[in-house]
């Protein structure tokens, strides 16, 4: 959990969730994607989003409205 909050903590990201042995990040744009591989020291892969993405999505948008 910890790593997670360290990557939402960057300003460009959106938000970071855990899809199985995955983290999935939400980026503001895709030319972000070479400061997360340099922050992060990983390869990044992009994805189209699933529904299981969205639902994370909304599910803390509207925890954060309550």
């Amino acid at each position: 959990m910890e790593r997670i909050n360290e990557i939402e903590a960057l300003p460009y990201v959106r938000e970071c969730s855990i899809h199985g042995p995955l983290l999935h990040v939400l980026l503001e744009a895709d030319e972000s994607i070479p400061l997360l591989e340099a922050q992060t020291g990983s390869k990044a892969k992009r994805i189209v989003p699933s529904l299981e993405d969205v639902f994370i999505t909304l599910s803390r948008q509207k925890r954060g409205e309550g």
